[in-house]
């Protein structure tokens, strides 16, 4: 496959490799909508939710859902950027990690357009679900969305979906039906351990693969943590993984 290159806001081309996913899309490194708004109003504080008190067990992490925002500038339908990934994982050093596709799908072999959630265990794919062929083509478009990261749901070890949001492209991504599983019966336990989630992995793992030139923001504005015992931590630190220059 010839590979896409678009001129980045550097001026440098930004070349989408298929495959990429496997080896992770974004290097370790180290409306703007409604969440937006409300992130940017009680920045950098965290709100635990408190309910009583048990053992040490009922503090364990069950579930940890993201807010994101995205919004393009021009996008360019027939070239299909902007192409955008964001990732998630139970922990920086879980061998698990689910990443989330926004216009294009790349497994099971890649194509522009539509919408893929993955779950990985390192190299090997555990499993995808994508959803419509509709491509990003409307000027200032935001796209706001939920991905929820849970153990142990459903009769599954590990579950990643997007539970909510909406765009003019997809329309309500609540119905999407884009959730995938992954049994992970033969691992130790702590691999998807929620406990040592960090929100940072996140942001240093997920962006703009395709197109940025075509992209305003793309943040990750809300994060929160569900324990056994009910409650629930709520992180509303906007974590900014890509803004235009002069915004």
């Amino acid at each position: 496959m010839t590979k896409s290159t678009e001129k980045t806001s550097e001026g440098r081309p930004s070349p989408y490799l298929p495959g990429d996913a496997a080896k992770r899309h974004m290097p370790r490194p180290g409306a703007i909508g409604f969440f937006l708004l409300a992130a940017l109003s009680v920045s950098a504080l965290i709100f635990p939710i408190p309910t009583a008190i048990g053992g040490p067990d009922d503090l364990t992490v069950v579930r940890v859902e993201e807010d994101w925002v995205l919004t393009v500038n021009e996008p360019d339908n027939e070239r299909a950027a902007p192409q955008v990934a964001t990732q998630m994982a139970p922990a920086p050093d879980s061998p698990y990690y689910c990443i989330f596709q926004i216009n294009h799908r790349e497994l099971s072999q890649f194509v522009t357009w539509g919408l893929q959630v993955q779950i990985w265990y390192g190299d090997s794919n555990k499993g995808y679900k994508s959803y419509g062929s509709a491509a990003l083509a409307t000027t200032n478009e935001t796209v706001t969305w939920t991905q929820r990261l849970e153990k142990n749901a459903d009769g599954y070890r590990l579950k990643f979906s997007i539970v909510a949001g909406s765009s003019f492209t997809w329309g309500n991504l609540a119905d999407a039906g884009l959730s995938v599983k992954c049994n992970a019966i033969d691992v130790s336990p702590q691999d998807i351990s929620l406990d040592n989630y960090d929100p940072g992995y996140s942001v240093s793992n997920s962006g703009i693969t395709f197109g940025a030139n075509r992209v305003y923001l793309l943040q990750l504005v809300q994060v929160r943590k569900y324990r056994k015992n009910g409650s629930v931590e709520v992180d509303v630190t906007p974590r900014t993984v890509y803004q235009a220059s002069g915004l």
